[in-house]
């Protein structure tokens, strides 16, 4: 899903909320969006020290291009000989 489509879906479910008048709705969606986010497994839940914020992202990226540029790098070949010997 684009940018576009993203804004789009939120804009709706606005409009859906903004126009909703039963306090017994409004509730049972706010219930319904917290239990909804709890029980979600986050990409940074299945890969520890993902980066998931924008800021962690550009630091995760500036730390790569500064283990390039010193030489802290290995090819592909050395990668494998390294897990053929671990594994």
């Amino acid at each position: 899903m684009n940018t576009v489509e993203l804004e789009a879906m939120r804009a709706e479910i606005a409009r859906e909320i903004l126009n909703e008048e039963d306090e017994t709705v409004l509730a049972k969606v706010i219930a319904y969006v917290r239990k909804m986010k709890k029980t979600m497994i986050s990409d940074s839940d299945i890969i520890p020290g993902l980066p998931r914020t924008d800021e962690e992202k550009r630091a995760s990226i500036r730390e790569a291009q500064e283990d390039i540029r010193a030489g802290r790098v290995y090819t592909m070949e050395e990668m494998r000989e390294f897990h053929h010997k671990v594994l």
